[in-house]
């Protein structure tokens, strides 16, 4: 894997979970790494039904190939924003024996919030 490959950016947002002013628990997507040069996968899509009511909703995974760094660990906690679309971590897998490369599955899953 060449540098040169790493034609898209991305930007790394982790979950911050604070208590608001009625003690209540707030979620708060934050940038992580505003601004990440990556190699974007598109692997797979499928429609999965939105509620029990009814309604469906499509789920794409895709995968990030980035350079390896610090604070990419808690694939929980994390999303990666790529054209105005997020996409929720789902497993970060080091590639390659050095872990110098980080391969990032994602889904956009109606799960995530």
């Amino acid at each position: 894997m060449h540098s040169q490959e790493l034609d898209k950016v991305i930007a790394v947002e982790h979950l911050v979970i604070t208590k608001d002013s009625s003690g209540g628990m707030k979620k708060q997507w934050l940038p992580l790494f505003p601004r990440v040069f990556a190699r974007v996968s598109h692997e797979s899509g499928s429609v999965s039904d939105a509620t029990a009511q009814g309604g469906q909703v499509a789920i794409a995974v895709t995968k990030f190939r980035v350079h390896a760094r610090d604070g990419l660990a808690d694939p929980a906690t994390l999303r990666i924003v790529f054209k105005g679309q997020h996409y929720y971590v789902t497993h970060i897998n080091p590639v390659f024996e050095r872990g110098e490369w980080l391969m990032i599955s994602t889904t956009t899953s109606k799960n995530h919030g």
